[in-house]
């Protein structure tokens, strides 16, 4: 009878142990905040998140670089166009583009972030049109310009950004989703370390914190002013006294309200309201454009975000005419691909 009942509490307990394996390999990804919360991590439906995001992040500055500048309504926007005040045929996409696509090769090749390497190529890009369209480097930034000299003077790279009041362009935050998708548990400091390469200032550094912990609850599931409404109630990033009404604000703007200058809190204030009173990726993205302004970048921004929730095809995704469209589209995909291990 012991050895029965031995046998029956052994069984019992492998049982147990499977099943808890088994949840185990079910579960999604649990990182441990530092205060001693969690955030649950998880891919969309696709699991293919990163290239949805890149895409998505690419059409939709593709959308908007023959509007970059234009007041806002003297045009409409309904779909892919030509030319615009960079002279590009349709597909091309801008600066917002081509620092992604050189801060995931250099993911690729150093298997990490690399601070010196991500500048190195981001000067190739500058000067010699690596990660462009067509060979050209077009549409960067002055603050950009200038860190990226001043790294190809001997200044290493971790103090290479601008840190004047008037280096608050979206030139860090434009470029900031791989590093918000990144499945590290040193991702915020990397985001801050990364962002700091061009935009050093502490407006630029809270913006992109704010966007990548925004990027955290869009990948829990949560729909866009659900993941607002989380950003500002779990303050994982201490929200400067500044910003907080107009985060609690944003979703009731009217149109005419919502900012559309390539300032980083106005950029990522758009890409929010844009998102929240849209409930696909289409109708966010020609919003974004049609705010004028610096409508590359606000489509950007929200085209990568909009990529997460919606992801490709579908009724609510990014159309296949549009991601078909993009210059080196092969290429985009395959850089994705290779850093789809290394992302959430």
């Amino acid at each position: 009878e012991t050895e029965t009942e031995t046998e029956t509490v052994s069984t019992e307990l492998e049982t147990e142990t499977e099943e808890t394996e088994a949840e185990t390999e079910a579960a999604p990804d649990v990182e441990v905040k530092k205060d001693g919360g969690t955030i649950v991590t998880l891919k969309n439906e696709s699991g293919y998140v990163v290239k949805e995001a890149v895409v998505g992040a690419a059409v939709g500055d593709a959308l908007g670089v023959p509007y970059e500048g234009k007041e806002r309504d003297t045009y409409v926007c309904e779909n892919m166009h030509p030319l615009g005040w960079h002279e590009k045929p349709v597909g091309f996409w801008s600066d917002d583009t081509a620092m992604i696509l050189a801060e995931l090769d250099s993911l690729r090749e150093r298997q990490g972030y690399d601070a010196e390497d991500v500048m190195m190529k981001f000067d190739r890009w500058l000067h010699e049109g690596a990660y462009t369209p067509d060979g050209k480097a077009y549409g960067w930034g002055r603050t950009t310009a200038r860190a990226v000299s001043r790294h190809r003077s001997g200044t290493p790279a971790d103090i290479c950004g601008g840190g004047d009041i008037l280096d608050n362009g979206a030139g860090a935050l434009m470029r900031m989703l791989p590093y918000a998708l990144l499945n590290s548990p040193d991702r915020l400091e990397i985001v801050d370390a990364a962002g700091s390469l061009t935009h050093s200032h502490q407006i630029s550094i809270v913006i992109c914190r704010l966007y990548s912990c925004y990027v955290d609850e869009l990948l829990q599931g949560h729909k866009p002013a659900e993941a607002l409404e989380a950003l500002i109630e779990n303050h994982f990033v201490e929200i400067p006294d500044y910003y907080l009404p107009k985060l609690q604000l944003m979703p009731h703007l009217s149109r005419v309200s919502v900012p559309n200058s390539g300032f980083v809190s106005d950029v990522f204030m758009a890409s929010l309201w844009c998102l929240i009173n849209s409930d696909n990726y289409v109708d966010a993205v020609l919003k974004a454009v049609n705010l004028g302004g610096d409508a590359d970048t606000i489509g950007a921004v929200t085209g990568g975000l909009a990529g997460i929730i919606y992801g490709q095809d579908g009724d609510n995704g990014i159309p296949v005419c549009w991601s078909h469209a993009l210059s080196r589209i092969d290429y985009i995909e395959e850089l994705c691909t290779a850093c789809d291990g290394m992302m959430r």
